[in-house]
């Protein structure tokens, strides 16, 4: 299982995107590769279709793709998270078990 994050620079959320994942998947007893991505430009946010930072993909699934609106350089907010630059850790947490399963 492969987890890309991608972000924008300077993203205030990325460490604890970073985190939650590594929490999650402790808790889960889930290995998976991370795999940290910078968005810089318009044309990489096209190519990467990024609904903003940062976006939490498995297996190049996004996390909440209900919650991944336009393409957008700029922050991505959670609506009904604890935290609101993060998706909820359920959220990911479900994700996870999907990629699992889909191994």
């Amino acid at each position: 299982m492969i987890i890309e994050i991608l972000h924008v620079p300077e993203c205030p959320h990325l460490t604890p995107a970073v985190e939650m994942v590594r929490r999650v998947l402790a808790a889960e007893r889930l290995s998976a590769e991370i795999r940290t991505m910078l968005i810089t430009d318009e044309s990489g946010a096209q190519r990467e279709r990024f609904p903003g930072s940062p976006t939490i993909r498995v297996d190049g699934r996004d996390v909440d793709p209900e919650g991944a609106g336009a393409i957008s350089l700029s922050c991505r907010l959670y609506p009904g998270s604890a935290h609101p630059g993060l998706p909820a850790e359920e959220t990911v947490r479900r994700a996870l078990r999907a990629g699992a399963e889909r191994q």
